[in-house]
């Protein structure tokens, strides 16, 4: 009431169902809606709503249209950082609040978020022959999962492998990544931070995390650590290969225990 829109961006979903909405108002306040193809519904998504001198420039569904990623620019300070939008989340919780994926343009959540930007369309071999190197698969598959595909990152190389499970037991609905590429390991597991663990995956020692790095508001510029997130992983090296494995689950599920994903990276062949 009383705001008068001088801009807004529409970004439709990929099932051509939805449209992602940013109205940003003349007196400086931006506000995001989720509108139907046939218009029959306009609904705020959350009530975050960004202040001048943030102004959201463009958005980006995720290829399975349960994500948007939308970049907030400082029309001041120049900087540019991503948000990530979890679409039904905010649906069902007006409170919940965009997920902040870099700060002051630098990348903050790894490959918890490398996924929102992956086509999944891949076999396993045709990852490979991209990669240029061999791609390993979990054997037997993790119980109620199943390879869903591959992905490859022509800027860097690294290869995921998707699995997901719509079972209810015991970890669905719930999404496996397996990465994969050419490097070293962020940090030795002999110098982890707190929320670390350190674990031995077959002869190699690894890392392994409950939790992600949670900005609360746009504003906020320093993260702090959520254990309760509904994110687990496991990093490894094995010779020149640094592996991966993520669950990312919801509120409702429970991530693998520790043992299980262990199980994972030592059937990987």
């Amino acid at each position: 009431p009383g705001l008068h829109a001088s801009r807004y961006t529409v970004e439709i979903s990929p099932d051509g169902l939805h449209a992602f909405v940013t109205v940003h108002c003349a007196e400086g306040v931006t506000w995001f809606y989720l509108e139907n193809s046939d218009r029959t519904e306009f609904k705020r998504i959350t009530n975050l709503s960004v202040l001048d001198p943030y102004r959201v420039m463009e958005s980006s569904w995720s290829p399975d249209g349960e994500y948007v990623v939308s970049s907030f620019a400082n029309t001041v300070g120049g900087n540019t950082d991503l948000y990530l939008f979890d679409i039904q989340k905010m649906l069902n919780d007006p409170a919940t609040q965009p997920i902040r994926l870099t700060n002051n343009g630098v990348w903050k959540y790894g490959a918890v978020f490398q996924a929102v930007y992956l086509l999944f369309t891949l076999t396993t071999s045709e990852a490979e022959a991209l990669a240029g190197f061999d791609v390993l698969e979990p054997s037997p598959l993790p119980l109620g999962y199943t390879f869903q595909g591959a992905a490859h990152n022509a800027g860097t190389h690294q290869v995921a492998l998707q699995y997901i499970s719509q079972n209810p037991e015991p970890y669905g609905p719930g999404i496996i990544y397996i990465y994969q590429d050419h490097g070293d390991l962020p940090r030795q597991p002999d110098n982890l931070p707190s929320h670390a663990t350190p674990v031995p995956v077959g002869d190699v020692m690894g890392e392994f995390t409950r939790g992600a790095w949670i900005y609360d508001t746009p504003e906020t510029n320093t993260p702090r650590w959520d254990g309760s997130a509904d994110v687990s992983s496991l990093t490894w090296q094995k010779g020149e290969i640094v592996f991966l494995i993520q669950f990312i689950g919801n509120e409702t599920i429970s991530p693998p225990p520790l043992a299980d994903l262990v199980a994972i990276a030592e059937s990987l062949k």
